[in-house]
């Protein structure tokens, strides 16, 4: 029995918190985990983009740095969880996971994924799941297989004991096996146009993205020097539009009632077929030009 749709309880989870890019570079496959019924969905995803990764706790236990597609992997576990429990028992919080037989979620250590994590899964796959309709299998970083271990899992990968949902991430695809690429769902997750900010030793694990009114405050060469660095699509600056957009609306005050007409303008104008760089140089121009008028 499929418990109610789980969005929300994935928008509460800390991986979100990360970085506002996140819910937006999840949104399509949170809609497709939630709304596909378990008997259409791909039981095998491979989720792969940029070598983002955000910075690790001083008193992390973790032996890799997490990266883009490791979070939304972590998300999207939230949803399958609550949509294979076999009865309609409470929703469980992310950190109890690793109490749930049926799920296993295999991380690299020091050498990397070894063998041994493989045999475990095999050997849990011999069981029945107890508390879910399915087994939930999260690999990270999972270019780290090794040799023997890749293709351990290649074999349980293309014929599971019980039915399992596999979820694969990595940021260095190129390193994974092809086999096992060509036998997954594969979704790219593009990178944030955003940076971590400097992290305080109360934070460490959040990020702070620039926002319209921190990109103001830089010098016009500073401007430049992050407009050409950060932005090197068109699609990547439309998601940097509307993430000024929404984070200046609800404070309309005259100033800010000009940069968002001057936001939404460009955003319309990213549909025509101009080039970025001079959609970049106009841009800054006539930022220049609205702040000396304001």
């Amino acid at each position: 029995m499929e418990t109610k749709d789980s969005t929300q309880h994935l928008e509460t989870t800390k991986w979100k918190n990360q970085d506002p890019f996140l819910q937006k570079a999840a949104l399509p496959l949170m809609t497709v985990f939630n709304k596909t019924p378990l008997s259409s969905l791909s039981p095998n995803w491979l989720l792969f983009g940029s070598d983002q990764a955000f910075p690790t706790p001083a008193d992390s236990t973790e032996k890799y740095a997490k990266h883009y597609p490791d979070y939304i992997a972590q998300g999207l576990l939230s949803i399958l969880f609550n949509r294979c429990l076999k009865d309609s028992q409470s929703l469980i919080a992310d950190e109890h996971f690793e109490n749930i037989p049926d799920i296993m979620h295999i991380k690299p250590g020091t050498s990397g994924i070894t063998l041994d994590s493989i045999k475990e899964l095999q050997t849990r796959q011999h069981y029945a799941p107890l508390v879910l309709t399915h087994y939930i299998v999260l690999i990270s970083s999972c270019h780290l297989l090794n040799p023997n271990a890749a293709n351990a899992f290649l074999k349980t990968l293309e014929e599971p004991v019980n039915p399992t949902f596999f979820i694969l991430s990595t940021h260095k695809k190129d390193l994974l096996l092809d086999t096992i690429q060509s036998r997954t769902l594969n979704y790219y997750i593009k990178p944030s146009p955003f940076k971590p900010a400097t992290l305080t030793d109360a934070d460490k694990e959040k990020t702070t993205p620039l926002l319209f009114q921190d990109f103001l405050a830089l010098s016009k060469d500073q401007q430049r020097e992050w407009a050409t660095q950060e932005i090197n699509t068109k699609a990547y600056f439309e998601d940097v539009l509307l993430f000024w957009i929404r984070s200046i609306k609800d404070d309309l005050n005259s100033e800010n009632r000009q940069h968002i007409n001057l936001l939404v303008e460009k955003l319309s104008n990213l549909q025509y077929n101009i080039n970025l760089s001079i959609q970049l140089e106009c841009f800054l121009i006539e930022i220049a030009q609205c702040n000396c008028a304001v």
